[in-house]
């Protein structure tokens, strides 16, 4: 694929197409890669040729420690559903997007069912009173030990700067 394309749903685009290059590192030729990792991994060789233009993300490192963290031993949609806990319990609240019936040929004027809170990953503040307890009952299980020694350990060492 040679084309990303996007739409905002909420603040101001200044500065949106920049971030979103970065973010997705669309600066990065990805046919090198593939052929690198695919001499490296007959598995991946076979994915890469089913799933063109999969990206290794430029996410913030937080965001990527805990959710490396709530991966371990895991499957996506249980990976999916947690994270989603995470953010509505220690988030902030972002916006309500429509939810809709989509057809086979992605109708934006298909029924809305309904609507779907986002909200932002936590920052290491946000998760200063978040306890094991209380992460495993949303659903971390063993998890949520390392969650806040994670947090802990990041916040003794400086922060969301560390």
């Amino acid at each position: 694929p040679t084309t990303t394309e996007f739409r905002l749903l909420h603040g101001p685009n200044d500065g949106a197409k920049e971030h979103l290059e970065q973010y997705f590192r669309l600066e990065t030729e990805l046919a090198p890669l593939y052929d690198d990792w695919s001499r490296a991994d007959a598995r991946l060789a076979k994915i890469a040729s089913c799933i063109p233009g999969v990206r290794i993300l430029r996410q913030d490192p937080v965001e990527c420690m805990f959710s490396f963290i709530c991966s371990s031993n895991n499957n996506i949609p249980r990976i999916t559903k947690m994270l989603s806990s995470f953010r509505e319990k220690y988030g902030i609240y972002l916006m309500d997007i429509p939810t809709r019936i989509n057809g086979d040929d992605g109708d934006d004027e298909s029924p809305c069912i309904g609507s779907m809170s986002l909200f932002s990953f936590p920052t290491l503040s946000s998760l200063a009173s978040a306890n094991e307890d209380e992460l495993r009952e949303m659903g971390l299980g063993y998890r949520a030990r390392y969650i806040v020694d994670t947090r802990d350990l990041l916040l003794k060492r400086g922060g969301e700067d560390h």
